[in-house]
């Protein structure tokens, strides 16, 4: 794998969701690439950082809204 092949499978890497031979070759990369190695770790630490954040309620009015516009944009994709 070379650093574009990585960065196109970051975050399934670091959820866990690639097969053990992907992450398997992803991870000899990783050994070998100080700078690909440096972006997964403070990716996996903004992970960390965000899941410890406390969640908040989006208001009732803003959440309707931003579901329209997603419903409208997904509308549009079709």
């Amino acid at each position: 794998m070379n650093c574009n092949e990585i960065f196109e499978s970051l975050s399934d890497f670091i959820d866990a969701e690639r097969s053990d031979d992907a992450c398997r070759e992803i991870e000899k990369h990783l050994d070998g690439c100080r700078n690909c190695r440096i972006v997964v770790n403070t990716l996996r630490k903004t992970v960390t950082l965000y899941h410890s954040l406390p969640r908040e309620e989006v208001p009732g009015e803003t959440r309707m809204r931003l579901h329209r516009v997603i419903h409208l944009e997904y509308d549009k994709k079709r």
